[in-house]
């Protein structure tokens, strides 16, 4: 969730990596069976939402969103979007990143979130998107209640966890959603 250039984002990283190294050698030198407490998955997901809460320079793809996925699940957004999972048995989020940016751009409750985020194009969020490899596919068209939405980004919802961004999955049968 930080850039490359976060030192602090990396310090945390190294000591993270040294308690999980010392829990190892304490499993090692007692017997102890690692898999009965799992410390690793543990250490991992509370050292990546230390980075997330501490970083000054998270990424502002991460910002964005975080935003997006809470006003989908709050039913504040108000653009075409759409769950669904592809041939290859991937869960997707399809939206448009331009309809993302004026909802941002538009929304009163969303004004301070926007006037503090240095990527205010679609275009350089489509692209921080891609670099982090969270895209499965680009310029996808889909039916969309009824309405022909073209050119439409397939968000990978496996990826997007790995970064610590969650949204909720619906039903099998409820995959449209909007």
């Amino acid at each position: 969730m930080a850039t490359a250039r976060d030192g602090g984002a990396a310090r945390m990283v190294k000591n993270y990596a040294a308690v999980l190294a010392c829990w190892e050698l304490l499993c090692e030198f007692a017997g102890i069976d690692d898999a009965e407490f799992n410390l690793a998955r543990d250490l991992t997901a509370e050292m990546n939402a230390h980075i997330q809460e501490t970083s000054a320079e998270r990424e502002p793809w991460v910002w964005i969103t975080e935003i997006l996925l809470a006003e989908i699940a709050s039913g504040a957004y108000r653009h075409p979007f759409l769950y669904r999972t592809e041939k290859d048995g991937r869960d997707v989020l399809l939206v448009r990143t331009q309809h993302v940016m004026h909802h941002l751009r538009s929304s009163p409750g969303l004004k301070e979130a926007w006037n503090g985020m240095p990527v205010k194009s679609d275009r350089v969020f489509k692209r921080q998107l891609k670099e982090a490899g969270v895209i499965h596919r680009e310029r996808v068209d889909a039916s969309i209640n009824g309405a022909r939405e073209c050119h439409l980004v397939a968000l990978d919802l496996g990826r997007l966890e790995e970064y610590g961004l969650h949204t909720g999955r619906p039903e099998e049968n409820d995959l449209a959603v909007h």
